[in-house]
């Protein structure tokens, strides 16, 4: 069995700011961060994929703090994942074509933009 695996947390940030009429202001934020989406096939990649999850939010993070958001991490709210059972298409759907069209003896542009 396979699984589809996908990490998502949500952050709380603090915006200090200042200005002369209102002096400082304090503002939190919440913000989403997405780790990347995985089919993981067996059991021995789940570690993996969760350190190397782990490792892509700490980064995005570490990103969103220091290009001058301006913002001070507060806490980490929620921690969603998500697990799906992944099954693969097979394709078993063939469809005849109709006699009518096959006897025509011709070619099916499956591009209708240059009809």
């Amino acid at each position: 069995m396979c699984l589809f695996v996908s990490f998502r947390l949500v952050c709380t940030y603090l915006k200090t700011s200042f200005s002369k009429g209102e002096g400082i202001t304090k503002q939190f934020q919440s913000s989403p961060h997405f780790g990347s989406n995985c089919v993981l096939l067996t059991e021995e990649y789940i570690e993996n994929h969760l350190w190397q999850t782990v490792g892509e939010i700490d980064a995005e993070i570490n990103t969103y703090l220091k290009h001058g958001s301006g913002k001070e991490l507060i806490r980490i709210e929620m921690i969603y994942i998500e697990v799906y059972k992944y099954e693969r298409a097979i394709g078993r759907s063939y469809i005849l074509t109709p006699e009518k069209l096959a006897s025509k003896k011709a070619t099916i542009n499956p591009n209708n933009s240059k009809t």
